[in-house]
């Protein structure tokens, strides 16, 4: 039974990351400043969890409506680890292997960004200049800082797991 549910988790999270690859290669060859809109980081979470939902719908169909916490737990958690963890290093052959360049100019439109948001929140020209600076100095698209970034999805998703499971166990009946 532990099989199939790693089988299911294995194959949505092949999916996940295929579909997560497409968006971010569509979004690169479209328009770099799709990479700054919220907008894509919702479309992104709702597949994701979307996903995560359908692999722990499927599972307990394979394991015929019958599912513990931890099963449940890993149908749901196990397709985001693969479907991130491929994401993450299509994102770091990207913008460090392919396309350095392009690391660079999504970074002066994070500046340009954060620049406006602060100057319509009228904070203090002092502020805005340590904010871009720190922005400056820090590599968000680097190997270190993707690999950082996917171990704080996986725990935030890990969360979401935890609840998403008590909705799939299969409630134990004390007699």
């Amino acid at each position: 039974m532990e099989n199939s549910i790693k089988k299911v988790g294995l194959t949505n999270g092949v999916i996940l990351g295929v579909i997560l690859i497409l968006i971010t290669t569509t979004m690169y060859v479209v328009d770099l400043s799709l990479f700054t809109n919220w907008w894509v980081g919702i479309i992104n979470f709702l597949i994701i969890i979307g996903l995560a939902i359908y692999s722990s719908i499927t599972s307990k169909r394979f394991l015929n409506g019958i599912m513990s916490y931890k099963e449940a737990f890993i149908s749901f958690i196990l397709p985001i680890i693969v479907g991130i963890g491929l994401f993450v290093l299509f994102n770091i052959l990207l913008f460090n292997v392919v396309d350095p360049g392009a690391k660079d100019t999504l970074t002066d439109n994070v500046i340009s960004m954060t620049k406006e948001m602060m100057v319509k929140f009228k904070v203090p020209a002092s502020e805005i200049n340590k904010a871009i600076e720190e922005i400056e100095k820090t590599d968000n698209f680097g190997p270190f800082a993707q690999f950082k970034s996917y171990f704080f999805q996986i725990a935030f998703y890990a969360v979401l797991g935890l609840l998403v499971a008590l909705i799939f166990k299969t409630p134990s009946h004390k007699e």
